[in-house]
């Protein structure tokens, strides 16, 4: 039970400290994706910041990690919510 305790744990904080890096991913993605949500062209968007951004880059600073570390936190998320689900789901299975 204590191993089940620390997963919810890591689950919980890990995913609140992701969620903003996560929405901000999503948000540049969606916007590299439909660049006439910003009143653009395929053209225009390559020189726009949210292609920078998506990429990893801040101006001329790299920020890969950032992305890279977002990326490791979600293969955690998946893992810790996977192993709180079989429990929960075995319980129920039992009823």
């Amino acid at each position: 039970m204590k191993m089940y305790k620390m997963m919810r744990n890591i689950h919980l904080w890990l995913g609140l400290v992701l969620a903003l890096f996560i929405l901000l991913e999503a948000c540049t993605g969606l916007l590299q994706a439909e660049p006439w949500l910003l009143g653009m062209g395929e053209e225009e968007m390559h020189e726009h910041f949210t292609n920078a951004l998506h990429e990893g880059r801040l101006g001329d600073v790299s920020v890969k990690w950032v992305i890279d570390t977002t990326a490791v936190g979600l293969i955690v998320l998946t893992l810790t919510g996977i192993y709180l689900s079989v429990p929960l789901l075995k319980s129920r299975r039992g009823r």
